[in-house]
């Protein structure tokens, strides 16, 4: 019989929603050895009566407690740190297993020393294909979702549902926390290409991402931490030419938004001028990295 390496999968949560429970009966249903499988949740500020009546129902599951929400990625480095296996999956507490996807990723990833990370196909809660991972245009900052099989292989896949091994997480000191929202898988990943290694979507892998209701509150907050923490994607890894050219798409859209009465013109200049007053700090980090 074929042996699975033990893996540890961390999920962070904080309002605590419903879903966190569909999530864990997905993986108690994976044709994955359920002894190498350690659980770690990560409770961003949940509230504890909520806890409890889940380690009632699920009493391997291990509890990491923050205070208060510290955001996605400190509580996957934290959760990181205190796993006790050599492979990490990162999951959403909005996403649902499919039986065989956790298998598929980490023999990918074992059989393939030159892929850092991969990651599953995405379907959306109405099963519908929605992403075989993301390429990004870097001299206008553009993003576009991959379709199965297509090539060249994606500039990164999707933080609600990824493989790692724990020494590269830690390697590269996890996510970088500076990313409060949006784009820190994108870094992760460019910081893997960086040292040489590949990004890989597992086509036959399929997780079920959810898009839990908290994603989707306060569009307008939303939109400015998704333009914000591109910018800060671009000062990092981008080129000076691309980082001009970025910044001339950005004014273009930003008055395209302003004539369409679109309301992510406030995001975006909200955005930009977080940029400008961040700017050395962004530079720092820039030459830091």
């Amino acid at each position: 019989m074929k042996s699975y390496p033990k893996v540890s999968i961390i999920i962070p949560t904080a309002i605590f929603p419903k879903i966190i429970y569909s999530c864990l009966h997905s993986i108690a249903k994976l044709d994955y050895p359920q002894n190498n499988i350690e659980i770690i949740i990560v409770n961003n500020a949940a509230p504890q009566t909520k806890i409890l009546n889940l380690t009632k129902k699920y009493p391997g599951v291990k509890i990491v407690h923050f205070a208060k929400n510290h955001g996605f990625a400190q509580a996957i480095n934290t959760g990181a740190r205190e796993a006790r296996n050599a492979y990490l999956c990162i999951a959403n507490d909005d996403v649902l297993f499919e039986k065989h996807s956790l298998k598929l990723l980490i023999t990918h990833l074992r059989n393939k020393p030159n892929i850092g990370t991969c990651g599953p196909t995405i379907i959306s809660k109405n099963n519908q294909f929605a992403s075989c991972g993301y390429s990004m245009n870097f001299w206008t900052g553009s993003v576009r979702s991959l379709q199965k099989n297509e090539t060249p292989t994606p500039d990164w896949v999707q933080g609600c549902c990824l493989m790692i091994k724990k020494s590269l997480f830690l390697q590269l000191h996890g996510f970088d926390e500076s990313f409060d929202h949006f784009f820190e898988d994108t870094d992760l990943c460019l910081r893997i290409k960086n040292i040489g290694l590949q990004i890989a979507c597992v086509a036959n892998a399929r997780i079920m991402h959810k898009d839990s209701t908290t994603a989707n509150q306060n569009l307008s907050r939303k939109y400015y931490l998704w333009y914000k923490n591109k910018i800060r994607l671009m000062y990092k890894h981008f080129s000076p030419a691309q980082i001009l050219t970025n910044s001339v798409f950005h004014f273009c859209l930003f008055i395209y938004y302003l004539v369409t009465n679109n309301p992510r013109s406030f995001a975006l200049s909200k955005a930009s001028l977080w940029s400008f007053i961040s700017l050395p700090k962004l530079i720092q980090t820039r030459y830091a990295s």
